[in-house]
């Protein structure tokens, strides 16, 4: 079982990345090749394969034509090389003679026909170069050489680009396994003592109901004594309590585990380039008015990238007896607005969020606004303020204030 999402996406961002120095390798092979070629001499070797291949066929057609006629006059002299029926003419000059000559004429087809394959397939070569070279001069035309290079220089940014943030997605996917280690090993014992107690209860029960229908006093004490060797103890239903206590007691401590893992996971995996602050939300510890004291200390523990603004709602200044300046003052460098009442100020809040890298931070359910995007896919950021301090995990943020003036 393992919780660190951020493998899957190193993996997919691996991916993607060798993609692109494949593609830019292959640009920069098909510019060299293209820089290499000279387009005059394929243009030259295709004219002098085609005329290879025009002599060629001439010998070609001259060796069809002398098979041809040799084979006529094989055939015309067959019947001469026969020994026919009369003995004298069996060993006669004539039939000599014939045979002579159709053993030449065979040896002289023999060589044509050989000569026939070897100009056929040098035919065939100089075909395939001319229609080579004739490729080669269509593609090195159709190339376009300068976006090729337009290409090739965009490929080398986006690779140092993806480069780099793959850089920073590994370091966070170590971080995140770092800090999954203990809690994720101590699940997993967890889920396996699960699964041994389970399979104790499941077997003291079945011992309980052997012993509940044994036929006599032999058969139960052979289940006692099963019970004891497996449990230290001859009662399965004391093992049963047992095992069911220590189940739901493991069942419970899994779930927190869980709940922290995945906790874990969601605040590794956060992109936030926006963050609203509930500003009002933050002046409070419990029912207790803080002012802006722990609200500041926020503000000044985020990071300059990250796009802050914080929404009042109007009632603030009758609370903290501020004026507008006067607030925007104590939270100098941080965008304030401060809407005319509560429910201006959540609508605000609310829609100021839409982009799904926008978070709003709020101990506020907004239960009333289920159609805002924000509220549906849970970007919603909680904080604790308490003792002093203000606790806001998914930032990782945990620091003191102190209620004095700045």
């Amino acid at each position: 079982m393992g919780y660190n999402v951020l493998t899957a996406q190193v993996l997919s961002r691996k991916a993607e990345l060798n993609d692109r120095r494949n593609e830019a390798f292959r640009l920069h092979t098909q510019i060299e090749k293209h820089d290499a070629l000279e387009p005059s001499g394929l243009a030259g070797l295709a004219e002098s394969e085609t005329r290879r291949v025009a002599s060629l066929d001439l010998q070609l057609s001259a060796l069809g034509s002398s098979i041809a006629t040799a084979n006529e006059r094989a055939q015309s002299i067959y019947s001469a090389t026969l020994p026919g029926w009369k003995p004298s003419y069996w060993f006669s000059e004539d039939r000599s003679r014939a045979k002579k000559a159709r053993a030449q004429l065979s040896a002289e087809i023999e060589t044509s026909e050989s000569n026939k394959s070897r100009y056929s397939d040098e035919r065939d070569r100089a075909l395939a170069a001319i229609a080579g070279a004739r490729q080669a001069l269509e593609e090195h035309s159709a190339f376009d050489r300068r976006e090729a290079e337009k290409r090739l220089v965009s490929l080398g940014d986006e690779i140092d680009q993806r480069a780099a943030e793959l850089e920073r997605l590994e370091a966070r996917e170590k971080a995140l396994a770092d800090e999954l280690e203990v809690p994720l090993r101590e699940f997993l014992e967890r889920r396996a003592r699960l699964d041994v107690l389970k399979a104790d209860l499941q077997r003291a029960n079945r011992i309980e109901r052997e012993l509940g229908n044994a036929s006599n006093s032999y058969e139960r004490k052979q289940l006692h004594d099963e019970c004891k060797s497996k449990f230290g103890t001859g009662s399965p239903r004391e093992v049963i309590r047992n095992a069911e206590k220590a189940i739901a007691s493991e069942e419970r401590n899994s779930k927190k585990l869980e709940r922290r893992l995945r906790a874990i996971e969601r605040r590794s995996t956060l992109e936030i380039d926006l963050l609203v602050i509930d500003g009002s939300n933050l002046c409070y510890e419990g029912d207790k008015l803080i002012g802006l004291f722990a609200l500041r200390e926020v503000c000044a523990q985020l990071p300059d990238s990250l796009d802050v603004i914080v929404v009042f709602d109007g009632s603030i200044r009758k609370k903290l007896g501020v004026s507008d300046d006067t607030l925007r003052s104590q939270l100098r460098g941080t965008r304030v607005h401060i809407a005319a009442s509560k429910a201006g100020a959540d609508q605000t809040i609310l829609d100021s969020a839409q982009a799904k890298t926008a978070f709003v931070l709020s101990n506020d359910t907004f239960a009333e606004f289920p159609d805002k995007s924000v509220v549906q896919e849970d970007r919603l950021l909680r904080h604790e303020i308490i003792g002093g301090r203000v606790m806001i995990e998914d930032l990782s943020i945990e620091v003191e204030y102190s209620n004095r003036s700045s």
